[in-house]
């Protein structure tokens, strides 16, 4: 079952994960902008067809040397 009830805005992000390539754990703990994070999913923004989307979810990505990517 899917659930289409809604989730807090999160302002903080925590965890550990493998680098395989490397064979090593690296783990942190990360403050997001809250304010910020609220005014892209409230305004949204327009596709490459000018038609307006809204946000429905964050992306992480993760790379060798403790590299972390939030979109």
């Amino acid at each position: 079952m899917v659930s289409e009830e809604k989730n807090a805005l999160p302002h903080t992000l925590h965890f550990t994960y493998l680098s395989i390539v490397e064979n090593k754990f690296y783990t942190g703990e990360w403050s997001l902008d809250k304010d910020l994070i609220s005014k892209l999913f409230s305004n949204g923004f327009n596709d490459n067809t000018g038609k307006k989307g809204i946000y429905t979810q964050f992306k992480i990505g993760l790379a060798p040397g403790g590299k972390v990517a939030l979109w």
